[in-house]
């Protein structure tokens, strides 16, 4: 197993490539989801350090996502980092499911900045 494993879950193939860049720069190794569905098959077959996810998706959305996972073994251990570009949807509900909300557009330094942070506590 890689110590420090991650996934992105996003729907766009752009922002997973970002992600996925700023994730290697800092350590991981990236496994990529394209909607929530695929997120949960790969939160079931591996175990991952961190999550990238974002919140808009179609069919199982980045809440669906983090509501089933909530209170399984999954989560245990995992780092949760959300991505929205709707401020709104950062509510005291999705705090409670996640680690991290961030805004996009996200900085690319700033964001491999700040998973080489993360990966230090884990």
């Amino acid at each position: 197993m890689d110590k420090f494993k991650a996934l992105v879950v996003d729907d766009n193939w752009y922002n997973c490539d970002i992600f996925r860049i700023a994730l290697e720069k800092a350590g991981y190794t990236v496994d990529i989801a394209y909607n929530g569905r695929d997120g949960l098959a790969n939160l079931q077959a591996n175990t991952y350090k961190i999550m990238v996810i974002d919140l808009q998706m179609p069919g199982i959305d980045g809440v669906g996502v983090l509501t089933e996972i909530r209170d399984t073994p999954i989560r245990k251990n995992m780092y949760i980092l959300v991505v929205t570009a709707n401020a709104y949807m950062a509510t005291e509900d999705l705090n409670s499911l996640c680690d991290m909300v961030m805004f996009k557009p996200i900085n690319i330094n700033d964001l491999t900045f700040f998973l080489e942070r993360v990966k230090r506590i884990l």
